[in-house]
């Protein structure tokens, strides 16, 4: 086992290596987006970034939501430093860092590890549910749909067995058993869920105002148009995610945002379609960013003591 020290030690040198791999990620997204960039609006894009930023903010809250309902309720701060630094491990292979990180950050705040995992496993499954309910809403907007979307919908029941409130707490105490540690303390409620669920499917309606707002740019006119964005959107992600041999859904989910949109704007799927998926994949880096410099921000300014029976935290 690695002592804490230890750990400590390791921070700055895992926090660099995360910069990279962000900066690597972002430079090679604005590379293959750069022609497209005198076609742009910034008032259009602004919206689309403001819109990202939202939609990651209602997934923390969808996060922090579960994290409480396990017996962790965290100050707005404290959740906020932990789950933004937490998602930048996401730009770095392998899809584990983030848990990782929020297992390790959430020591700070006197989390149980397991309950950390526990958390960002349930936040991560509740997020592709929500993404298939809001695309089965949508779907039928859309014009030409591929028929693998309506595999897709299979998610919803599949996941509403899985993370039915006594299955699921059972499946992790089996796991938590074999792996010879404590049970879960507070098993999740089904009212937990369904507030974790709540702020997951406001979040994709963000995510696809986001790719509205660039389809508008790109020339996307129709009243159709607001739908067929929220609803492409959750579809291209959740299919890019269940696609689990292409690392955080790489070219599967532009793949189906460009066939979502043939249909709505200008060049076929290899023209405005193709360019709207890889302007949207960077608005979705850029957000990740923007919300790290605020928890780093945070983490400068914080003042925090963890006594035995709670935190406090200085303007939280």
């Amino acid at each position: 086992m690695i002592s804490d020290r230890l750990k400590r030690a390791l921070r700055p040198a895992i926090g660099f290596a995360v910069v990279v791999a962000v900066a690597v990620t972002i430079a090679g997204n604005w590379g293959k987006v750069s022609p497209h960039l005198s076609e742009l609006s910034p008032g259009w894009m602004l919206l689309a970034l403001v819109s990202v930023i939202a939609g990651l903010y209602c997934t923390m809250l969808s996060w922090r939501a579960l994290l409480a309902d396990l017996g962790s309720p965290l100050p707005l701060r404290a959740a906020l430093r932990i789950f933004f630094l937490s998602q930048l491990g996401k730009y770095i292979p392998g899809s584990v860092w983030p848990v990782l990180a929020q297992m390790e950050l959430g020591r700070d705040y006197d989390v149980p590890r397991k309950r950390s995992a526990t958390a960002g496993l349930v936040t991560l499954l509740l997020s592709v549910v929500a993404g298939a309910i809001v695309a089965a809403a949508c779907v039928p907007f859309v014009d030409g749909v591929p028929w693998y979307a309506w595999l897709i919908m299979a998610v919803i029941p599949i996941g509403a067995l899985v993370l039915h409130p006594p299955v699921f707490s059972a499946l992790v105490n089996k796991a938590l058993q074999l792996m010879k540690r404590e049970p879960l303390e507070h098993p999740l409620t089904r009212s937990g869920e369904l507030r974790s669920l709540g702020w997951a499917v406001t979040a994709w309606i963000a995510f696809g105002v986001q790719a509205w707002a660039i389809a508008r740019d790109q020339g996307g006119t129709g009243g159709g148009l607001l739908p067929v964005a929220i609803g492409g959107f959750a579809l291209a992600w959740t299919a890019g995610f269940l696609f689990i041999v292409a690392p955080a859904g790489i070219g599967v989910r532009e793949g189906v945002l460009a066939v979502v949109f043939a249909n709505y704007l200008p060049g076929g799927r290899f023209g405005a379609p193709l360019a709207l998926a890889l302007i949207s994949r960077l608005m979705m880096s850029l957000g990740d960013v923007v919300w790290a410099g605020v928890a780093v921000g945070m983490s400068r300014g914080r003042r925090t003591a963890v006594a035995a029976g709670g935190i406090e935290a200085e303007g939280v």
